[in-house]
């Protein structure tokens, strides 16, 4: 709670009720560790789920942009425990670009999004459930 507070430039009381309004309206589950509470996303709120997936299509549309480029302007989607607001700290980054398979430098995205980048292309739609989460996913561009 303290971090938060010191992130935001709020006092610690006004952190607490924020988060715990949040955790009211079922955003944040809190977990008491001594005498520190804890909180984390609920990530199986449908808000929850919603508002990350808007993050991250937001945060890999200014980053693509070089990227969409070189595919000539072909699809791009992210899929997989990003698109799902399953991730963690060292999930990577999973993008389906509608292109055939070929060579590309993703060095400057995992520099950027600190994450590894997966890329997968067209042949991934031949495995069943890859395709079915490639079509859950998030269109970036």
């Amino acid at each position: 709670m303290r971090e938060y507070a010191r992130l935001l430039k709020l006092s610690p009381p006004t952190a607490a009720r924020i988060l715990r309004e949040l955790e009211k309206e079922s955003l944040l589950i809190s977990n008491k560790q001594g005498i520190y509470l804890f909180f984390r996303s609920q990530r199986e709120n449908f808000l929850c789920q919603g508002l990350s997936r808007l993050y991250w299509q937001n945060k890999l549309f200014d980053i693509t942009s070089n990227l969409h480029k070189q595919i000539l302007f072909k699809r791009i989607v992210l899929f997989g425990s990003l698109s799902k607001a399953e991730n963690y700290v060292d999930s990577d980054v999973d993008l389906y670009l509608d292109i055939e398979k070929r060579e590309i430098n993703t060095s400057d995205l995992e520099k950027e999004l600190r994450r590894e980048v997966q890329l997968h292309f067209k042949e991934s739609l031949n495995n069943h459930n890859l395709k079915k989460n490639i079509e859950q996913g998030v269109r970036i561009r």
